[in-house]
């Protein structure tokens, strides 16, 4: 949900946006230059105007699960590039609750995205997302920020995506702005490999940055195996991810776990499924 890379949300500091799907969690959160249509609201919005028809989605999450400060994490989403349609939208919900020793922090986003084709194969997109968050015992905040993305697809198999996250000026850097670019190759049809990079632009004199990496194998029957990694180091933290999918005509599930190498319990199960009407 909010991270460095522009989507994990990184207590006390909303970071960027403030999810992920099933599938780039289990690909090292790449994914960005992809066009798969729930991951893509929060990813890149750019990527809705690459998909089709409507998509509704659900995901929950589990997070820290072996921590002191465990999260539970809700999404749903629904998107819509109907052909008859002057540009694609998409439209979330989160709702994040996460629990420390002595305090509670409850995360709302309520987002809205556009998508445009300029070219053929080269789209823009936005996205404006109001957050709100609440903490036991008295305080929180309203923020309403933007985020930017590009997406070039030259052909089926090669995708380029540049998006900038939470780009509007916050004095008190509670949502802080993220560059990322974002690289998916699709071999024979059967192999996606992804890599996304991503720097935080405040809050980080020593410009650190954290790289992303994803494979995904496609099998017989709609079934789909991923793996990946994620190096961030801003934050000195290394985590490696795998997941399940399966894709049928209007129905896909996916699941993904995640876990920090160096931290014993920072672990993370997320739940997904969707609908394509």
């Amino acid at each position: 949900m909010v991270f460095v890379l522009g989507i994990m949300c990184n207590l006390p500091f909303a970071l960027g946006q403030t999810f992920l799907g099933a599938a780039p969690e289990s690909m090292g959160d790449s994914g960005r230059a992809a066009t798969d249509a729930i991951e893509s609201h929060y990813l890149n919005p750019a990527a809705l105007a690459f998909t089709k028809d409507y998509h509704m989605g659900g995901v929950f999450q589990e997070a820290r699960i072996g921590l002191e400060t465990p999260a539970n994490n809700y999404a749903f989403v629904v998107t819509d590039n109907s052909p008859d349609k002057f540009a694609a939208a998409g439209l979330g919900y989160v709702y994040k609750r996460s629990s420390f020793v002595d305090r509670t922090y409850i995360d709302q986003d309520f987002s809205l995205s556009f998508a445009g084709k300029v070219l053929p194969t080269f789209s823009l997109g936005m996205q404006g997302h109001r957050l709100v968050r609440q903490v036991s015992g008295g305080g929180g905040f309203v923020k309403h920020n933007l985020t930017f993305g590009t997406l070039i697809v030259p052909s089926r198999f090669l995708g380029v995506a540049v998006v900038a996250y939470d780009m509007l000026a916050d004095d008190d850097l509670d949502l802080v702005p993220v560059i990322a670019l974002g690289v998916h190759v699709v071999v024979l049809d059967i192999i996606r490999l992804r890599a996304d990079i991503a720097r935080q632009e405040k809050r980080n004199p020593d410009r650190q940055g954290s790289l992303g990496l994803g494979l995904e194998i496609v099998g017989g029957y709609g079934f789909l195996v991923r793996t990946g990694g994620l190096w961030d180091n801003l934050n000195r933290q290394t985590f490696w991810s795998t997941g399940l999918g399966w894709e049928g005509p209007n129905l896909s599930l996916a699941y993904a776990y995640k876990t920090n190498i160096n931290v014993a319990g920072d672990s993370t199960h997320t739940f997904q499924t969707w609908l394509n009407f």
